[in-house]
């Protein structure tokens, strides 16, 4: 199990339950004027996403994208908010650069809740989304 993600440290255990069995994990990044994107592919097919973006204005972690079911994510360990639904974990946190003033993180997993549960699944989202935040913001060298 890969250790970081397009060069970002990660959680091991959450994102190995996050994966499907299969065999050959490949990671494909993109990069737009508004952020990052890390796809995770197992045997070729997408399974995570780990997405950084900054959006222009601050936007509640509970109505960022199309939330399905969220629930807050509450005691994070830096300064933020965080959500987690059906499929994604969200955690945006301020970032003082010359670029943005916000800094939002979204994994997402394309894995089914039934292969490992609902509560499961959201608790892997949340368990590799915070720390990745974490790590995004000190690469960012986000000044709060």
């Amino acid at each position: 199990m890969p250790e970081k993600l397009c060069g970002t440290p990660v959680k091991s255990q959450p994102l190995e339950r996050l994966l499907p069995e299969g065999g050959r994990l490949k990671e494909k990044t993109s990069r737009g004027t508004n952020g990052t994107s890390c796809d995770v592919l197992v045997d070729g097919k997408l399974s995570v996403a780990l997405e950084e973006s900054h959006p222009p204005k601050y936007v509640k972690a509970m109505k960022f994208g199309l939330p399905a079911n969220p629930v807050p994510i509450r005691n994070l360990p830096y300064k933020g908010e965080g959500r987690v639904d059906d499929d994604n974990a969200v955690v945006i946190v301020p970032c003082r650069t010359p670029r943005t003033r916000y800094l939002a993180v979204r994994v997402s997993s394309l894995r089914p809740p039934d292969d490992t549960g609902a509560k499961d699944l959201r608790k892997n989202l949340r368990d590799l989304a915070v720390p990745a935040a974490a790590e995004i913001q000190k690469e960012k060298r986000c000044g709060n």
